[in-house]
């Protein structure tokens, strides 16, 4: 078979649902990995018969779950049962008894494990050529970084061997790579995923971020993931934000002369752009002193979470320090020299940065920043690698001190050296899916192609108005009871809901006229061999929508209802149970037809 698609997750889906099968899409892959050798992207790899035979025995599951056949990679610090995790060190490697709780979740939810990636050692660097597995390259160009730490992750991604792959994030480790790939990073509010079987580096400040190729099959793979871990005393169980910006959004855009670039003019130009791109969507700039998120920046390794990091690894370092490497062993040493006092003086330091930090963004919806100053040669890196490192992690590193959320998404490409360049959205706590929305229309604006693939983002914003919700509003898809004219659908009416448009499901659903009940409703199943289902869509209150959901009655729910032009939103879905006794009316297209062929 001949694999003339991305792999993205709604090309996979329709790809599966026109017959072709996870096995052959991971013999496609295989024989691409063949052929990236020399990037050294993987640590570990399954042989290619056992990932057949994960294929296979999806076939006893259903397809409808959310990753069913979508291949994946974990970094290399992140707990898979049939590996050793090394973290970049063998002499640090270890069997774990169970996968991670975030690893066991994907599998779970139907996607493929390929492989463990390389990583700079103990997710200390932001380069990605720390590490004795040999340094990551750059797909654009090999001459060049591909950054870190979760390089092989990232890599991996890029050039179109997995779906998605999981990083981790503490000082940009999810977001860098991401920019140098041309690809989308994930880094979420911090206890959102589970990090109960990921090797820390700093404990506290610790996120497994997500790369895929475009926004949306990021949010796909968070979804599935966000949720609690009763055995991760770092859960952050707080409800999400809403899920859209306002037509009028504000975004926050530090003083041009507070923003430093490299010696190349591209990517001043770059940035540039990618701030007109966010005004024609709606932004309004918001300008603002860049100068706390410095300084908040240079606490990371100019303070004593590098005493955290050493910790991390502390019995390694003292019984066996030369198994670490030279330049990862002088950063972790520092870790030593801070005291109680100190420690103490730099948390303090610390609040007050949040509070000034908290002032600013709390008049914007987001902050926009380059992802990264510049793009290194693995020469330059070699020559100075404590400095080049830590100017990468320019705009990165103040993230996670303060608790927010960002996403990397890619913004443009230097016609001169053909590399890529990236911007990141960064935001509030658990406002992970409004950013997904707009960085989806960002990358679909600013760039034509799907990290270093060859294939064309995907056509899936036609226009703003799809994915925009008015200020306080969340789109909600309706197919049943609650359409216009039908029994229900005064519970949106009477909550001040109102009526966008007409739309249909992506062909992947099944439906089904469930037992009767007081009230006809029909039950909405994701299949992958479904069909298109009509749906219309209601922008809700959001000071409504508990009521709201609280008004459904089981065997409905709320959940992610994919669209015909691959975004997706909140909506009605069935339990597979319940279309057991179920009459299956998928054929009719919609429930008005249904209705109707049973009054004539």
């Amino acid at each position: 078979m001949q694999k003339d698609f991305s792999l993205t997750i709604p090309t996979l889906r329709k790809a599966y649902a026109n017959g072709i099968h996870p096995a052959d899409i991971i013999q496609e892959i295989y024989g691409k990995i063949s052929e990236s050798k020399d990037f050294n992207i993987f640590i570990s790899l399954y042989p290619i018969d056992e990932v057949i035979t994960q294929a296979e025995a999806l076939d006893k599951l259903d397809p409808s779950t959310p990753l069913w056949g979508i291949p994946f990679v974990v970094k290399d610090n992140i707990d898979a049962a049939d590996f050793e995790t090394t973290a970049g060190c063998t002499a640090f490697a270890y069997k774990p008894e169970r996968d991670a709780f975030v690893v066991r979740r994907l599998r779970e939810a139907g996607a493929l494990l390929i492989g463990k990636t390389n990583l700079d050692q103990f997710a200390t660097g932001l380069v990605g050529t720390r590490s004795p597995f040999g340094p990551c390259h750059n797909p654009f160009n090999p001459d060049y970084v591909s950054g870190g730490s979760s390089s092989g992750s990232a890599v991996a991604v890029s050039l179109g061997l997995a779906s998605f792959a999981l990083g981790t994030d503490t000082a940009g480790s999810g977001r860098v790579p991401a920019a140098f790939n041309n690809i989308v990073g994930l880094k979420p509010t911090f206890g959102r995923i589970s990090v109960r079987g990921v090797v820390p580096a700093c404990k506290s400040l610790d996120c497994v971020s997500i790369f895929a190729l475009t926004p949306h099959d990021a949010a796909n793979v968070f979804e599935v993931v966000n949720t609690r871990d009763p055995l991760d005393p770092w859960i952050d169980d707080a409800p999400r934000s809403n899920l859209v910006f306002s037509h009028n959004f504000k975004f926050g855009l530090p003083d041009c002369s507070q923003l430093v670039f490299g010696k190349n003019s591209f990517y001043k130009d770059a940035f540039k752009a990618a701030i007109e791109c966010i005004k024609s969507l709606g932004g309004e700039v918001c300008l603002y002193d860049y100068k706390p998120f410095d300084e908040t920046a240079n606490l990371l390794y100019n303070g004593p979470w590098l005493a955290e990091r050493l910790y991390a690894v502390s019995k390694l370092a003292k019984d066996s320090e030369d198994a670490i490497l030279p330049v990862i062993r002088e950063i972790l040493i520092k870790g030593k020299a801070f005291t109680a006092l100190q420690t103490f003086e730099a948390k303090y330091k610390l609040q007050e940065l949040q509070n000034e930090c908290a002032k600013i963004l709390s008049q914007t919806d987001f902050l926009l920043l380059p992802t990264v100053p510049s793009h290194p040669t693995i020469k330059a890196v070699n020559t100075d690698p404590i400095a080049k490192n830590a100017e990468l992690g320019k705009y990165t590193n103040f993230v996670n001190l303060l608790g927010l959320c960002a996403i990397a998404v890619p913004a443009g490409f230097d016609t001169d050296t053909g590399l890529p360049f990236g911007i990141s959205l960064i935001a509030q706590p658990h406002s992970e899916l409004k950013l997904v929305e707009l960085a989806s229309q960002i990358q679909h604006k600013m760039v034509a192609s799907l990290g270093a693939t060859g294939h064309s983002v995907p056509e899936i914003i036609k226009s703003k108005s799809q994915l925009i919700a008015e200020p306080n509003m969340v789109r909600f898809a309706v197919c049943g009871a609650h359409l216009s004219g039908q029994p229900l659908n005064n519970q949106l009416t009477e909550r001040g809901a109102i009526f966008i448009g007409a739309a249909k499901t992506a062909p992947v659903y099944q439906f089904y006229a469930l037992p009767d009940d007081t009230i006809k409703r029909p039950g909405l199943v994701r299949q992958n061999r479904g069909k298109s289902i009509d749906l219309e869509l209601w922008d809700i209150p959001e000071a409504n929508l508990g009521t709201f959901i609280a008004s459904i009655h089981a065997p409905l729910g709320v959940g992610r209802v994919e669209l015909a032009d691959g975004t997706d939103v909140l909506g009605f879905i069935c339990e597979s149970y319940a279309i057991q006794n179920a009459e299956d009316i998928t054929d009719f297209g919609s429930w008005r037809s249904y209705i109707s062929s049973k009054t004539n």
